[in-house]
């Protein structure tokens, strides 16, 4: 179970860190990437909660997982403020 939930977090940074630049996406792009890097970020806060506990009960998946997940979650709060970012002075969204 645990490492289904890892797998699937992983694919799902994947889908937001492949969106391209906001500047040159169309709005359907836009609107697409915004949902895969909330959903990414969502998952990944998710997981963090119980990342410890997973960690202990499997050796295994921490030796192979553990510094990709840790990267992605760094990686994606990066990605969360830049979308912020241009949601806000590009957008003129209050955030």
């Amino acid at each position: 179970m645990a490492s289904i939930a890892i797998e699937r977090f992983f694919d799902e940074f994947d889908l937001a860190w492949n969106v391209m630049d906001f500047h040159s996406l169309s709005p359907q792009e836009l609107k697409e990437g915004i949902d895969a890097i909330e959903t990414a970020h969502q998952t990944g806060q998710e997981l963090s909660d119980l990342i410890q506990s997973i960690w202990s009960e499997n050796h295994d998946l921490r030796s192979r997982h553990r510094d990709r997940f840790n990267a992605c979650i760094r990686n994606l709060g990066y990605q969360v403020d830049d979308l912020r970012h241009f949601r806000n002075h590009y957008l003129g969204e209050i955030i």
